[in-house]
């Protein structure tokens, strides 16, 4: 549930690199975090069109992909900036 865009499952939980916010991700495309200290939220962005179906950090925490139901796959900084998209269903 985020509160400022309405509720939605959560598909996707992660703690950001630093562990001090978690990330989720919903089936409405929503990024949302959350501080990792009282569980609050904090923010939210439109990540995806479609559901969010799975994200990874890479293993030095300095890019997050993420994947939804639509095939789009996303590279996004730590800040959130999304660096690249990738249609995962084309040619």
């Amino acid at each position: 549930t985020c509160p400022t865009h309405g509720r939605a499952p959560v598909t996707v939980v992660l703690w950001m690199p630093g562990a001090h916010r978690l990330l989720t991700g919903s089936l409405h495309g929503l990024f949302a975090l959350w501080s990792g200290f009282n569980f609050s939220y904090e923010t939210a962005q439109q990540a995806h069109d479609s559901a969010l179906r799975a994200a990874a950090w890479s293993r030095d925490g300095r890019w997050l992909v993420s994947g939804d139901h639509g095939g789009a796959l996303k590279y996004w900084s730590p800040a959130l900036n999304n660096v690249k998209a990738i249609d995962a269903h084309a040619g």
